[in-house]
């Protein structure tokens, strides 16, 4: 297989984890904390992600690098879960992907900061048109006179999600995406250790449902989801990278109402229409032009 298609399967690997994960953490919650419900995710993915590194003979990263592992697993992990993880505790899971979904107008404003190409006008619509579609989702479930705050802190875990995927790239040039992965979850963990004792105690006296949900977050979100999407981001453009994300809430509209019977609103299905749209002008007719060079 080419470079270009490993980038598509490992895409699609992300697309399918990451679906299935608002519906896991929406029954993890139930039990533990957001912030609880992160240690003993990163727990179990640190195991797992510890054991491949070992078998897979990886190198400990360079001292100088380590600054900006820590930095990834703040960002990626410590809080981009509990944030996320509380704003699902009142978000429906269909309304919540939808939102996380613009994470891709954020990689594209980030990375403006490091690449002097300006968006097509077709781009910067694509962007207006997916604020609007979060506007929309914002005060759909609260009624156009207020906000849904807690849509807006999921809007923080989008943000969030595109600091962490662009922030691995020049990792990713000198280091394995097993590597980015296994060691910014390590620090992120380091983080979460204040919530430990808590965390067991709700392990031990709670129920296994929740408990499984966590740890399905840890090995199957966090450390294979995350693996592949870094994967993605190393083989693909950003762009097209950035494409799969949006095709992430059709399925967990699907998963909502089977596991966790959800039904999205009107309301929310038009703002995320209005998000998905918006991000698809920007990935397909949003085209960089060309920064004109003066003749010095």
């Amino acid at each position: 297989m080419t470079s270009k298609q490993l980038g598509v399967v490992a895409a699609v690997s992300t697309m399918v984890c990451w679906s299935l994960a608002y519906a896991a953490v929406k029954i993890a919650v139930t039990q533990y904390s957001p912030l609880e419900m992160t240690f003993v995710r990163l727990v179990a993915a640190s195991i797992v992600l510890g054991a491949i590194s070992f078998f897979a003979k990886e190198s400990i990263p360079k001292v100088k690098d380590l600054p900006y592992f820590a930095g990834l697993g703040l960002l990626g992990h410590a809080l981009y879960s509990p944030v996320l993880s509380l704003g699902l505790t009142r978000v429906p899971a269909s309304t919540a992907s939808f939102i996380i979904a613009a994470a891709p107008i954020f990689m594209v404003i980030i990375g403006k900061f490091s690449n002097p190409e300006r968006l097509s006008l077709f781009g910067k619509l694509g962007m207006a048109v997916s604020f609007v579609g979060v506007a929309i989702v914002s005060v759909g479930r609260g009624g156009l006179q207020s906000l849904d705050w807690f849509a807006l802190i999921v809007l923080c875990a989008a943000l969030l999600q595109a600091f962490y995927s662009m922030g691995q790239r020049p990792l990713l040039k000198s280091y394995s995406g097993l590597q980015v992965i296994t060691y910014s979850v390590f620090f992120a963990t380091l983080f979460m250790t204040p919530w430990a004792a808590s965390s067991w105690t709700k392990t031990v006296n709670g129920a296994l449902t929740p408990f499984l949900c966590t740890i399905y977050m840890g090995v199957i979100t966090t450390a294979f989801g995350y693996w592949t999407w870094a994967q993605t981001i190393k083989k693909l453009p950003v762009a097209k990278a950035a494409a799969f994300l949006y095709a992430i809430p059709a399925a967990t509209i699907v998963v909502a109402w089977l596991f966790l019977h959800e039904i999205p609103t009107v309301v929310s299905v038009i703002g995320g229409a209005l998000i998905l749209s918006g991000v698809a002008l920007v990935q397909q007719f949003g085209q960089p032009e060309p920064t004109k060079k003066s003749a010095v």
